[in-house]
């Protein structure tokens, strides 16, 4: 009975909800790796967006610092949204 269980739970359950579960996990490691590029930036380099926002905010330059935290933010919104949009062609069998 238990080895039943387990076959069906390998042959019908796990690859039922396996596209479920790599969707989320593309999900966060985008939200990861935009933010962790960021502040890779911002304390490692010598040039790039996230360094020229830990610049504006040493130099209290505000106007400066709340564009850029505006253009990265845009640009998070856009590949998510190129993301979704790739989701949503190559999942169209689901329901």
């Amino acid at each position: 009975m238990a080895r039943r269980r387990c076959k069906t739970a390998f042959r019908v359950y796990l690859p039922s909800m396996l596209p479920v579960l790599l969707e989320s996990a593309a999900d966060i490691h985008d939200l990861q790796s935009h933010r962790r590029v960021i502040l890779a930036e911002m304390y490692a380099s010598r040039d790039g967006i996230g360094h020229q926002i830990a610049t504006w905010g040493e130099n209290f330059q505000m106007k400066q610092l709340l564009a850029g935290v505006i253009m990265i933010a845009v640009i998070a919104m856009i590949f998510n949204e190129l993301v979704r949009s790739v989701e949503t062609r190559c999942s169209h069998w689901r329901t």
